[in-house]
């Protein structure tokens, strides 16, 4: 598994989903799971574009 910083800011991103879905149940709005969920898909492009360099490599 990939623990570089990459990895780790997916991880920081999915946490951010998860904080927008708790958001969502205090408040009954859908903005703050957008707002987790627009974080997470910034912070995976870059954990994509690692592992197909990685692939590409081999």
């Amino acid at each position: 598994m990939l623990m570089s910083t990459t990895f780790r800011r997916y991880l920081i991103g999915l946490t951010a989903t998860f904080a927008g879905a708790w958001g969502t149940g205090l408040t009954g709005s859908m903005v703050p799971l957008a707002l987790g969920a627009s974080i997470s898909l910034m912070r995976t492009a870059p954990l994509v574009r690692e592992i197909w360099t990685r692939a590409r490599k081999r």
